[in-house]
């Protein structure tokens, strides 16, 4: 924080940061990834962690309270993001929907992103993990079109109406999935483990 006001000026923009939470780490079989003898080893709790921080921060209060209408949320770890896009931003506002996502097609089948699919004939969107999808799945024909079936990248490019995002965060605790995301922990012991992520 004090590298931000001291060598960044956001002028009479107001920034305000806050934290994910953190979960713990698991094994495939279940176990606890141990940091030390003592301590379970933790880690980020994912992209649809947010939502629950944006709840325990009050942050959504916040906003409402400034007038906020729209949230633009999108992966830190995407550099290349145009904050704020006003064509994204202007067509979501015409369209009058509470939630949206930019999304890329997948390079190739294996390529290592989640995907939306849509659940049931006109039920929700939501994504699968490319740790979820099995071979068929992953190399699945649309017959229709001759493409991947499961084809749009989940890149974590979102625009919300803050609206939504309160109904989101009221119903985290009965409605949230957690989805398997295998990443290399720090461990008593070094080996490929697996970390759950919250996503929504």
């Amino acid at each position: 924080m004090d590298v931000f006001k001291t060598f960044l000026l956001f002028g009479e923009v107001e920034v305000t940061f806050f934290q994910h939470g953190t979960i713990p780490c698991v094994c495939h079989d279940g176990r606890f990834i141990m940091e030390t003898p003592y301590k379970v080893a933790k880690a980020p709790d994912g992209n649809g962690g947010v939502y629950a921080a944006l709840k325990s921060k009050r942050l959504l209060d916040d906003m409402a309270a400034k007038g906020v209408n729209y949230v633009d949320c999108y992966g830190v770890d995407n550099v290349l993001v145009r904050v704020a896009d006003p064509t994204f931003l202007g067509y979501f506002i015409d369209r009058g929907v509470s939630a949206a996502a930019k999304v890329v097609r997948k390079a190739y089948p294996q390529e290592k992103v989640g995907v939306f699919v849509q659940r049931g004939k006109g039920g929700p969107l939501s994504v699968v993990e490319y740790s979820e999808m099995d071979a068929a799945m992953t190399t699945e024909i649309n017959q229709t079109t001759g493409r991947l079936r499961y084809c749009w990248s989940n890149v974590c490019l979102h625009m919300f109406t803050l609206d939504f995002l309160n109904q989101v965060t009221n119903s985290l605790e009965k409605d949230s999935i957690y989805h398997l995301a295998e990443k290399r922990i720090p461990s008593l012991f070094l080996r490929f483990c697996v970390r759950r992520n919250l996503r929504q």
